[in-house]
């Protein structure tokens, strides 16, 4: 239906998934049983490209777009989860300056950044789960915040990997008793990126 299962029917029992516009919110089970979902935002923003910087040789950054979406999942048994998401930038060490292309008039040139040294995504903050009669649990996600530019000259070739750029970030999640558990992610082009 529109792109969409419909039905799924295994050993005759049968599930049916129901959708407002383009989003799943109920899935009902072979004993009528249903999971429910919820949404806020959207996970697919539109991007503007005002206030984009066109300083020489990408030496500038476009500002972050601000954007939030949740999750409400809705177990059959009254089992709640919420999972909140929010636009954050993430950024790679390494990239050397000649991934900064001079394109177009030379007396007036575009730059285009071919490997980006940084990228937007929406990014978990939070997810909770709440019991009815139980206590609510929450875990809550902080993103180690380390700007991150071009190395190098645009007129050199590049030696990569780069030995002197940052070679990792954290990411630290707060778990429901308070404790701490902190993650750690490469980050360096042409080495450990998204290791």
């Amino acid at each position: 239906m529109n792109g969409h299962l419909s039905t799924a029917i295994s050993h005759g029992r049968v599930w049916h998934y129901q959708y407002h516009c383009d989003n799943l919110v109920a899935v009902v089970q072979p004993d009528d049983s249903r999971w429910q979902y919820a949404y806020t935002g959207t996970l697919r923003p539109t991007i503007s490209l005002d206030g984009l910087s066109d300083l020489p040789w990408c030496m500038g950054i476009p500002p972050l777009e601000t954007h939030d979406f949740s999750l409400q999942a809705t177990h059959p048994s009254g089992i709640t989860g919420v999972f909140a998401f929010q636009n954050q930038r993430h950024y790679r060490s390494g990239v050397h300056a000649t991934e900064c292309m001079q394109t177009g008039d030379p007396a007036d040139p575009d730059y285009e950044l071919l490997v980006p040294h940084y990228f937007d995504v929406m990014s978990i903050n939070s997810k909770s789960l709440n019991d009815p009669g139980l206590h609510e649990m929450t875990w809550h996600y902080n993103y180690e915040y380390s700007l991150e530019t071009l190395w190098g000259h645009h007129a050199e070739p590049p030696a990569y990997p780069c030995s002197t750029c940052t070679e990792s970030k954290t990411v630290t999640i707060t778990q429901p008793n308070g404790t701490k558990h902190r993650h750690t992610f490469g980050m360096r082009y042409h080495d450990n990126d998204g290791r």
